[in-house]
């Protein structure tokens, strides 16, 4: 019962052309040209299975890749195809069982009859020794499963035991198993396995030839008799059996033009990095005096601040002072930070507020504090009952320009910060998380407000208030998520409008009291992203 199966893979590639028209009177020639490439590189070799035995299970591999002239071409991106088996002709001696080496050709089923027409036989054909014509089917046998990449898959999967082609009402039902490559997904080759799940004949199956179809069709609910149609006739004992694969293009689509970048907002804390001990002029370790640290610190010094609580209150009048923390999940400064000197930045550090020079803030910038940078901090009030703690607040009436305050957590504060009115270059308040407090930004002067997100448990809470301050500086509110109903105040009249566009506002909930001088339009129909 020895039987020999052969497979053969088809690329099949259609093009279509076009030509110029003449009007009467008068000719035009266009000169069109076009150098056409296929997509898909495909093995030309022959799956050969030899000779194998019944209830068999064998594999090969086959690769289907895009072309080299498809990924050199930046135009387009992904191919969508199919592999479609087809009956195979070709020609046999000895009552089958024997295959001539003469070209074969597919097989042209007639979707009226179901009939197989091979066509006229190849050069060499000598009719008197050699039978030409549609060789055993295979292709209910064969199964075709792919390579998993991208997860999940975007290639289809085939069982062996099924039916490869349904004629009926004039028309061909094709079980075809779709495949995908796409540059832009990294996927640019697929791997198919071609498994072979050898029938049995006639009445020389197995006891377990039912439990061997329904494994391997995954069908568990198939009947002897659904089982049985699987079998092949005595006849075809020692035949050659044959199927072609055919894998077809049937979709490629052009490389997207990228659209615009929206913005994203808010803070990113988990993108801290810890500094280099190589980077730190003066370590403090757990137990020791942050504040003796940098008094002692000289100008541009960096001081490095390892994990631990440190219960006091930071004065910093160092120019250029980096003060930096391990972490601002494990590193705490309990009792605020005073900024008093130029270019000072303070980082990664949760920081909760303490009386700084009679006020309860976080950070509390005096007159020399321009160009301060804080960043990547966790300003904390929660549990803090008196002194309406802020986050970061400045000495009202002076000359400080140049602020950065970025990626900060600010939240569960009176005021997340209050910029006290202040001369100087604007301030600039971008990527923060302000959640939780009365007020997010309270007495808004001289400060561009931008990515931020704004949310408070309690609906409809003031993310920003701006007064009769405003006529002296200026400042944007641009690009911020205002979440849970998170408003902008107006408290009196101001000087000019503010330009407040290109937010998004939860419930659309922009507040001008005594006054309507904000500018929210137009409105961010959807959330920007979180970092």
């Amino acid at each position: 019962m020895k039987k020999k199966f052969a497979l053969t893979l088809v690329a099949f590639v259609a093009v279509a052309a076009g030509v110029a028209g003449l009007s009467a009177f008068e000719a035009h020639v266009i000169n069109v040209t076009a150098q056409i490439e296929n997509a898909l590189q495909v093995p030309t070799d022959s799956i050969d299975f030899g000779t194998v035995f019944p209830q068999e299970e064998l594999s090969q591999e086959v690769s289907v890749s895009l072309s080299s002239s498809f990924l050199d071409e930046n135009r387009v991106d992904d191919v969508d195809y199919f592999i479609r088996q087809k009956p195979k002709c070709a020609v046999t001696t000895d009552n089958g069982t024997v295959l001539v080496d003469l070209p074969t050709a597919t097989g042209h089923i007639d979707p009226e009859t179901g009939e197989v027409d091979c066509g006229e036989a190849p050069a060499g054909f000598e009719e008197e020794t050699m039978d030409w014509g549609v060789l055993p089917s295979l292709c209910e046998y064969i199964s075709k499963h792919p390579d998993g990449n991208p997860t999940p898959s975007n290639d289809g999967s085939l069982n062996s035991f099924h039916t490869p082609w349904v004629v009926g009402s004039g028309s061909i039902d094709w079980t075809d198993t779709p495949g995908r490559l796409a540059k832009s997904e990294n996927d640019t080759e697929d791997t198919w396995t071609i498994d072979l799940a050898v029938p049995c004949f006639g009445g020389n199956c197995a006891q377990d030839w039912l439990d061997f179809v329904r494994r391997v069709s995954g069908d568990e609910t198939m009947t002897q008799e659904e089982a049985d149609a699987f079998t092949r006739p005595i006849a075809d004992e020692h035949k050659i059996f044959g199927c072609d694969l055919w894998i077809e293009v049937n979709g490629v689509s052009e490389t997207p033009e990228p659209g615009p970048v929206r913005e994203t907002v808010g803070a990113d804390l988990s993108s801290y990095v810890a500094p280099d001990p190589s980077q730190c002029d003066v370590t403090v370790h757990s137990g020791e005096s942050i504040a003796t640290a940098v008094a002692g610190a000289s100008q541009n010094n960096t001081v490095c601040v390892e994990a631990g609580t440190y219960n006091e209150t930071v004065p910093i009048e160092i120019v250029g002072l980096s003060l930096v923390g391990a972490s601002p999940v494990t590193t705490t400064i309990n009792g605020g930070v005073i900024i008093n000197a130029d270019g000072v930045t303070v980082t990664g550090f949760k920081v909760i507020p303490g009386n700084t020079e009679g006020s309860v803030a976080g950070f509390y910038l005096k007159e020399a504090a321009d160009n301060a940078r804080i960043s990547f901090n966790d300003i904390d009030g929660t549990g803090i009952v008196v002194g309406d703690p802020r986050g970061i607040l400045n000495v009202i009436g002076t000359d400080i320009g140049g602020v950065l305050i970025d990626n900060n957590f600010i939240h569960d504060l009176t005021t997340g910060i209050y910029t006290n009115p202040h001369t100087g270059s604007l301030w600039t308040i971008s990527n923060n998380d302000i959640d939780d407090n009365l007020a997010g930004i309270g007495q808004w002067n001289g400060a561009n407000v931008l990515n931020n997100e704004f949310e408070h448990t309690a609906a409809g809470s003031e993310a920003i208030g701006v007064d009769n301050a405003w006529d002296a500086n200026g400042g944007v509110a641009n690009f911020n998520n205002f979440l849970n109903g998170t408003m902008i105040n107006q408290y009196g009249v101001i000087a000019g409008t503010i330009n407040a566009e290109n937010n998004f506002f939860s419930t659309g909930a922009v507040v001008a009291v005594n006054g309507s001088s904000i500018d929210a339009s137009p409105e961010e129909g959807s959330a920007f992203p979180h970092n």
